[in-house]
């Protein structure tokens, strides 16, 4: 894996990202961040039992996460100190870069020979930068969740950014529509993210 990023480090640093560990990450003009992550299978101990489809042994083998970072989002969400590197799983928007390209999930086997070298570099110039290119801004981020983005919770990142833009009303809408009927946990998640951005007690 060490010998795969280092390769593919300059190809990264022209297209503006810099890496550490496993992330790279780049600033846009708005203040997110876009992330790439570099996440290794693995290794589960002997006698695991696995199941194809379901629970595959993905040791030796790597996937690409593609993450849009939303400083206020992570904030109010993981309720976490902002990091000074952004890391993949506190994105507002996540997704795998085989996902990009209408697959379900791609892996890639180690050690990586050129064939994986190209068929990256390819995925990243033809999905993971114009993806990237369509959220560069909050506004554009926001028509993305309002159409049902790759989030675990459009609504609830569309208010925490609606909020903090002023917009306090409409925010407090969108998090009163999150917990329509669903479970006790996640209404009282629901309502401390409120509490946090200072909208008080939902309806």
């Amino acid at each position: 894996m060490d010998d795969l990023q280092l390769r593919l480090r300059p190809f990264l640093k022209q297209h503006g990202f810099r890496m550490q560990a496993r992330t790279c990450n780049r600033p846009t003009s708005d203040g997110l961040t876009h992330v790439i992550n570099f996440q290794m299978g693995r290794f589960d101990p002997p006698g695991t039992y696995f199941i194809p489809g379901f629970r595959e042994n993905r040791y030796g083998s790597f996937t690409v996460n593609i993450g849009v970072f939303v400083p206020e989002v992570a904030q109010a969400q993981y309720w976490i100190k902002l990091p000074a590197f952004a890391q993949e799983v506190y994105c507002c928007l996540r997704m795998r870069l085989g996902q990009l390209g209408g697959q379900t999930n791609v892996w890639w086997n180690l050690p990586a020979d050129e064939r994986t070298d190209a068929d990256l570099r390819e995925r990243f110039e033809q999905h993971a930068f114009p993806y990237f290119a369509r959220h560069e801004t909050r506004d554009a981020l926001l028509r993305e969740l309002e159409k049902g983005a790759a989030s675990l919770t459009p609504r609830i990142a569309r208010a925490i950014i609606l909020a903090h833009r002023g917009q306090v009303r409409t925010a407090k809408e969108l998090l009163e529509m999150q917990i329509k009927g669903v479970e006790k946990g996640h209404q009282e998640y629901v309502q401390k993210i409120s509490d946090r951005l200072g909208l008080g007690p939902l309806d």
